[in-house]
């Protein structure tokens, strides 16, 4: 397959995947810019019989997401989660939808402890990973991956009990 079918083939993919997490048009094709840069550079590096063309791809990608949140150095915290809708909504009942939601998590995450809360913000919103957390608050990765876990089970059934949907 040439480097030209596997951009024609997966572009479409990995656009719509940065830009389901970064809700911003102009970064999502930047970066699905600098993934395809990046798979041209690396295309020696590609072995098929450890992943798929896909698998290869989609790491890059999540490599270059994880990279752009900590270029981002923002720090948050569960006000930043109540900025401006994103470009892509305007439609009056999505955006309605949207803030629902929003609020839900913010309350899910209300109910947290503060260093479950802590975690949940460096990984999810500051792109760290699990080594980063641990050694920001004294834990090992491995402790860090467990209580992530508990506490994406904990939050799962928060929403799940107080009837969310993510069909919003």
């Amino acid at each position: 397959m040439s480097f030209e079918e596997i951009y024609n083939r997966y572009y479409l993919s990995v656009y719509l995947y940065l830009f389901k997490r970064l809700q911003h048009q102009q970064d999502a094709e930047d970066l699905t810019n600098d993934v395809f840069v990046a798979c041209y550079k690396n295309f020696w590096r590609y072995d098929p019989e450890r992943a798929s063309l896909a698998t290869w791809i989609f790491v890059i990608a999540s490599n270059r997401l994880k990279n752009y949140y900590r270029a981002q150095k923002n720090v948050a915290s569960l006000d930043d989660m109540e900025g401006d809708e994103p470009a892509a909504v305007d439609d009056l009942e999505h955006a309605v939808l949207l803030e629902e939601a929003r609020g839900m998590i913010r309350e899910a995450l209300r109910n947290l402890s503060e260093q479950q809360r802590k975690i949940v913000l460096m990984r999810y919103f500051n792109g760290m990973n699990s080594t980063e957390i641990g050694a920001k608050m004294g834990l090992t990765s491995g402790n860090v991956r467990v209580l992530l876990s508990r506490i994406l089970a904990k939050l799962k059934t928060y929403l799940e009990n107080n009837h969310f949907e993510w069909d919003a």
